[in-house]
């Protein structure tokens, strides 16, 4: 076995136990939430841990064959949830990043100013429960109207709980 295969073994090993203690410390935590949690324990573990995101043409052999396989850093967006009050909540978007900007092209890229603009569209389901995503509140650019909402009108649960208001 050589070195090369042995560290990535090893990284495996060490995500998986990782990521199940994690989740079982943490059960219901959206998708993204568990990968801030790994990359900040594995920095803590003093491992650097690179995500990258397996692109859907994997799973074609005929792009494997070309080697037109790319794989991307994730990217990143922060959010913010406010609960004025016990059954209401409001969603902001407060940051998003884009790893490698290399890859957007360059007239887009002087196109854009701040880091919204690179978002033309987002959704929220208020009752998502890790099945069919619902929108219950959207937001999206046209080409007449290029302004975007980042937060959502306040939503208002009929009760509290049921697990529908995590962050």
């Amino acid at each position: 076995m050589s070195a090369e295969s042995s560290k990535a073994e090893a990284v495996r090993y060490w995500w998986n136990k990782a990521y199940e203690s994690l989740q079982s410390a943490h059960r219901g935590l959206a998708a993204n939430a568990y990968t801030d949690l790994m990359v900040a324990e594995a920095k803590r573990q003093g491992v650097k841990l690179l995500l990258l995101q397996i692109p859907r043409e994997v799973m074609e052999q005929q792009a494997v064959d070309k080697g037109d396989i790319q794989f991307f850093e994730l990217a990143y967006l922060e959010v913010k949830i406010e609960t004025p009050t016990k059954h209401t909540a409001t969603v902001t978007l407060a940051d998003f990043v884009i790893p490698n900007t290399e890859l957007i092209p360059e007239e887009v890229r002087t196109k854009v100013k701040k880091w919204s603009d690179y978002i033309d569209y987002w959704a929220v389901d208020w009752h998502f429960q890790n099945d069919t995503f619902m929108q219950g509140w959207v937001t999206y650019r046209t080409r007449k109207d290029r302004k975007l909402a980042l937060s959502t009108d306040p939503h208002t649960y009929d009760k509290a709980g049921g697990g529908y208001l995590r962050q």
